[in-house]
């Protein structure tokens, strides 16, 4: 009787796992499926503030003056662009400009934002911060520099790691590296990212990763057309492209990458780029 007993026993408690494990394991599934549903919410709520923001977004950074150089720009109380039209004239459109009783007044620029001389790189950084979100969020984003010879695009973008003054590249990659982390420790998310590096130089798109050992140039790349059925746009079909898994496998790459650039001096830089550069991460 012991033994039958003890055997009811053991097959009750049994039953009462399994249907414990059961319904723990709907639990996990319900709690999954919601975590799945409140993250696809956060995406459409997210990237709809960043449409509202404006899908292109135009700032201005003021590089440092040089020494013995005039100051001709400023930021205005409401964050526009103010430039002193006098200062930058010579004397010779000032007095002409006396002559003909014209009145030379200030122009104000607006633009998403501007960065005044004194800004920091992680000033501007955080303005683009949440683009890289973006990306891991599926969709596509372009930070672009754009400027004459000296104006300081390569430090905005690359900066100087030495003095911990790292540019919009480089801290972008690690929030890319630090969010995709965290995705993939709440094993939702696996994330691949890749990477490109390209210079356009005398209308020429050439593979900075991609060096010849012999020459030390590097090779041109192909431009195709992708069919509107594949998405569209532009792609280079014999570029590099690295799988990189840290900041570590980025900057190793991107060192590559700038020692085969095309640079030259000018009289605004010494070692000026002579080239447009394009890094390109897939997602």
């Amino acid at each position: 009787n012991d033994m039958k007993s003890c055997a009811n026993d053991v097959a009750k408690l049994m039953s009462q796992m399994i249907t414990t494990t059961k319904r723990h394991v709907k639990q996990s599934r319900d709690t999954e499926e919601s975590l799945r549903k409140e993250t696809a919410e956060r995406k459409r709520l997210f990237n709809e503030i960043q449409e509202l923001k404006g899908n292109i977004r135009v700032f201005v950074r003021i590089r440092p003056s040089k020494p013995n150089t005039v100051i001709a720009t400023k930021v205005t109380k409401e964050g526009d662009l103010m430039v002193d039209v006098e200062a930058s004239m010579s004397k010779e459109e000032k007095a002409k400009a006396v002559a003909t009783g014209r009145t030379i007044v200030p122009k104000i620029n607006e633009f998403d934002k501007v960065f005044s001389s004194e800004s920091s790189q992680i000033e501007v950084f955080q303005e683009v911060k949440p683009l890289v979100t973006s990306v891991l969020d599926g969709w596509h984003a372009s930070i672009l520099a754009y400027g004459q010879t000296g104006s300081g695009k390569t430090y905005t973008m690359e900066g100087n790691k030495q003095d911990g003054n790292e540019g919009v590249n480089v801290r972008a990659l690690n929030e890319l590296f630090h969010i995709k982390e965290v995705k993939e420790q709440s094993g939702i998310e696996t994330v691949e990212v890749s990477l490109t590096f390209v210079e356009i130089y005398n209308e020429q798109v050439k593979d900075l990763l991609n060096a010849s050992t012999s020459t030390g140039s590097s090779p041109n790349c192909e431009i195709r057309l992708r069919p509107q059925s594949e998405g569209g746009g532009v792609y280079l079909p014999t570029a590099t492209t690295m799988v990189v898994n840290s900041i570590e496998d980025v900057d190793t790459a991107m060192q590559r990458g700038k020692a085969n650039r095309s640079t030259g001096s000018t009289k605004a830089n010494e070692h000026s780029s002579r080239s447009h550069s394009v890094l390109m991460i897939d997602v």
